[in-house]
């Protein structure tokens, strides 16, 4: 049913009677991970470095870094139905805060829909950016 939290105080279990008097157990359980962008903003287009790491830069096509974010949902389930009765908390990190911290990888952004720019960190760039300045 639920993962394996050990003792019962681990698991956030919380018992309570339903309307008819029933003793229901509830806990909570982290759900899978998702990527969610800002509704309703327009991005200004441009590239937009979001996170760098030895090897490579990471870049969105626009301007949006302050706007996705990568969420983790905490269901409250019920030990009788079984069944979702909340998703209202949920933890919300920026991409890429949740890359500064190790929270996640840019392997595991990408599995989860991620779409970025990605630029190698060699000296073949630098002469190229070179070449193309005025």
């Amino acid at each position: 049913m639920g993962r394996n939290y050990g003792g019962r105080s681990k698991r956030g279990i919380t018992p309570h009677n339903d309307s008819k008097g029933n003793n229901i157990e509830t806990y909570r359980e982290q759900g899978a991970p998702y990527i969610k962008e800002d509704e309703d903003i327009i991005y200004g287009q441009a590239l937009e470095l979001f996170y760098e790491d030895e090897q490579k830069k990471y870049y969105f096509n626009c301007l949006k870094s302050s706007h996705v974010w990568l969420v983790f949902p905490v269901y409250e389930k019920s030990t009788i139905s079984n069944k979702v009765i909340s998703v209202d908390d949920t933890i919300k990190v920026l991409v890429g805060d949740a890359l500064r911290i190790s929270l996640t990888t840019i392997e595991e952004l990408e599995k989860l829909g991620l779409e970025f720019i990605t630029q190698e960190k060699t000296i073949n760039n630098k002469v190229l950016k070179k070449k193309h300045q005025r």
